[in-house]
């Protein structure tokens, strides 16, 4: 079997996100932005935003607990930093769920229709080696596979294949990518897909 298949085939699985219960349903009417900056992926260190579509009230935001490739439920929350929420450029307060630490709650205001997020991935060194039967990133002055799952959180209560995503990604300067998602322009470095299920979006690494 060629290489770039067997790459593939060990990387293009079912990635199972938790679809809960939830007390105010987010707006599925427009898709979820995410912009991955991954300029700094030489250092294992990838910034992400979003803009997450929703209605007033209570709101959780879950990270991925069970992703491809794996058997138990370790997303990398370990490595999740700076993680902010805001609504209109300012500060919105949240608090982690008491008993599931992947889960984030906040209260939408009255008034917005729109969630600002911001957060980090902050990759180890015994991580730089990755592995190609692997989904953790393997990132090395050279060369990067990034996971989407690592840069994202999702508004629980809806199923992740009606979730509709536009998304971007930044690389280093000179870099080039390839991923399963369908491109829609490239530019000075950046490269925005098409818009995908979230989904979609999880079980295509980009390398």
């Amino acid at each position: 079997m060629p290489r770039n298949i067997a790459f593939f085939i060990g990387f293009v699985l079912p990635c199972s996100l938790h679809t809960g219960p939830l007390a105010a349903q987010p707006s599925s009417t427009r898709p979820l932005e995410i912009s991955v900056n991954a300029t700094e992926a030489p250092r294992r260190l990838l910034r992400a935003t979003m803009r997450i579509p929703v209605k007033p009230g209570p709101l959780t935001l879950h990270y991925p607990k069970w992703i491809q490739g794996e058997h138990s439920p370790n997303g990398p929350i370990n490595d999740l930093a700076g993680f902010k929420l805001r609504v209109k450029g300012t500060p919105l307060p949240w608090r982690r769920d008491g008993l599931d630490l992947y889960s984030f709650h906040c209260v939408i205001p009255d008034g917005v229709d729109m969630l600002e997020v911001a957060l980090e991935y902050l990759g180890s060194a015994k991580e730089a080696g990755g592995g190609l039967g692997s989904s953790a990133p393997c990132m090395t002055p050279k060369l990067a596979m990034i996971n989407w799952h690592l840069v994202l959180v999702y508004p629980k209560g809806h199923a992740v294949g009606d979730l509709r995503v536009n998304a971007d990604m930044t690389v280093p300067q000179g870099w080039k990518l390839g991923t399963a998602l369908p491109i829609a322009s490239e530019k000075d470095g950046k490269t925005t897909f098409k818009t995908v299920s979230l989904e979609m979006l999880a079980d295509s690494p980009v390398l």
